[in-house]
């Protein structure tokens, strides 16, 4: 019960802020929009509160994990830890009390590179989806309403995608 009075509140709240992001106008430069209005923009108006509370859901479901294993990844391997610590130190000038923005991200690219390894290696066990009309996969008929797993990690390890899984 508390989980679906939770739901339908966010629900709620999102709704009013696609309503506001419609009364207001998109921005028509895919450059200015947030991470919300380029969702908003793409998918039907009735449904994207709906996918608000996804987007909103996905990225504390999935940062957190994220974090940790970098971080973890980072301290196992006192060389790389020092190639990530030097690479901070020279985008920030020095200063780790300096404030890390957009720019200074772009151009931790060693740093990106751990993340996006972190991710292949530990990314979640399943993603599930359902099929919502008939759906030809390589040789696959999938039925309507039939459901498709797919796994990050059998993937990120398949040799004929990455020779040193």
């Amino acid at each position: 019960w508390q989980w679906a009075k939770c739901k339908r509140d966010l629900i709620n709240k999102f709704t009013s802020v696609v309503d506001q992001l419609f009364c207001r106008g998109l921005s028509s430069s895919s450059a200015d929009k947030t991470v919300l209005e380029s969702l908003v923009s793409i998918v039907d108006r009735e449904n994207a509160p709906n996918y608000a509370l996804l987007l909103l859901w996905a990225s504390q479901a999935n940062a957190i994990p994220a974090v940790f294993w970098t971080v973890a990844f980072i301290l196992q391997n006192d060389e790389i830890h020092r190639n990530v610590v030097a690479e901070v130190l020279d985008v920030l000038g020095g200063d780790l009390g300096s404030t890390i923005d957009e720019e200074a991200t772009k151009q931790l690219t060693f740093t990106r590179k751990c993340v996006l390894e972190a991710v292949r290696l530990r990314s979640p066990g399943t993603i599930v989806r359902k099929a919502l009309s008939p759906l030809k996969l390589k040789k696959y008929s999938i039925p309507q309403g039939h459901f498709i797993m797919l796994s990050p990690y059998w993937s990120h390890r398949n040799s004929e995608c990455f020779p040193e899984p």
